[in-house]
């Protein structure tokens, strides 16, 4: 601190402790005493003062100059010790004192929103159900790129006027290699694909006629190339609803016949296997009863045998 500072600051602090009633300063003199006041004046002070302080004022003694020294030298001191600890303590304005006091504030709010968090279940609950959300999600992710990834489907899209069969082939990326049409009636639908040994393909659905259903069944190469094609129906609705190949060759279809009873349409189990050089059926089977009956599925098992599930 500067000298000239330093004498600004006495001046201020010995004034502020001249006028504070609580500390020792020096007293006033010639202070005027109950005998020196006016009649009207000591009719008031009777009134306010004990007797005795009226009939017996105290004398109030002059402090010797001794005594006036050592009030000096007194207060001198307390100036001395205010002005030290104004050197040593750092000055803040109002406004740094209150930034702390809300930084305070705020690290404590703080310290105790995380102890709350720490200890309260609901915390880590919430935490544990979004990661596992997360995580749910991303599996579903995975799966649904898996699938696509291995996507091999038949589709049968409208075009024109009417329905035809589309097969499209992809590669494991997947990027397609090749896809056709094949228009076999005015409205078709492809319901069942399986692949040969020899990687050739035989789908089956079925063709619409004027009046009613046939169902169908054709072969193709690698490439798409249709080999043989063969229909299958009579004078009502037939469709081919599942294939599969045999071991010892050939291929098992099933779908459903209809057949006209009592003047109403009803459909039938059918079960065919076909010869799959050339498509000519070799045998077929029909089950059923007075109600409604479809074949969906096929699967055949090692030694010949053939299961079928349906509605």
């Amino acid at each position: 601190m500067n000298p000239k500072t330093q004498e600004i600051t006495t001046t201020l602090i010995r004034q502020w402790f001249l006028s504070q009633p609580s500390l020792p300063r020096m007293r006033e003199y010639n202070s005027p005493r109950v005998d020196n006041l006016s009649l009207k004046d000591k009719v008031t002070k009777q009134t306010l003062l004990p007797a005795k302080a009226l009939s017996k004022p105290k004398e109030i003694s002059k402090p010797s100059p001794n005594s006036k020294a050592e009030i000096t030298q007194r207060d001198n001191k307390q100036i001395e010790k205010a002005i030290k600890q104004t050197q040593t303590t750092p000055y803040r304005s109002n406004n740094e004192a209150i930034h702390s006091q809300n930084q305070k504030a705020v690290k404590t709010q703080k310290t105790k929103s995380a102890l709350i968090n720490k200890f309260n279940p609901l915390f880590y609950l919430t935490k544990r159900y979004v990661l596992m959300s997360l995580l749910i999600i991303l599996i579903g992710l995975l799966i649904m790129l898996i699938n696509l990834y291995k996507t091999s489907t038949v589709k049968a899209p409208i075009k024109n006027n009417g329905l035809e069969t589309r097969l499209p082939t992809f590669t494991h990326s997947p990027k397609t290699l090749w896809h056709k049409f094949y228009h076999v009636g005015e409205n078709n639908g492809a319901n069942a694909l399986c692949v040969m040994p020899d990687n050739s393909v035989i789908v089956g659905g079925w063709t619409q006629k004027p009046e009613h259903l046939d169902g169908f069944v054709l072969k193709l190469d690698q490439k798409g190339n249709v080999l043989w094609q063969q229909t299958f129906g009579g004078d009502r609705d037939d469709s081919v609803r599942g294939l599969h190949i045999v071991p010892n060759g050939g291929v098992i279809g099933v779908g459903y016949k209809s057949y006209l009873y009592v003047g109403e349409q009803e459909k039938d189990f059918w079960v065919f296997k076909l010869n799959t050089q050339n498509g000519k059926m070799l045998w077929k089977k029909i089950f059923g009863g007075r109600q409604n009956d479809g074949a969906i599925a096929v699967d055949v098992f090692s030694n010949g045998d053939v299961i079928v599930a349906g509605w």
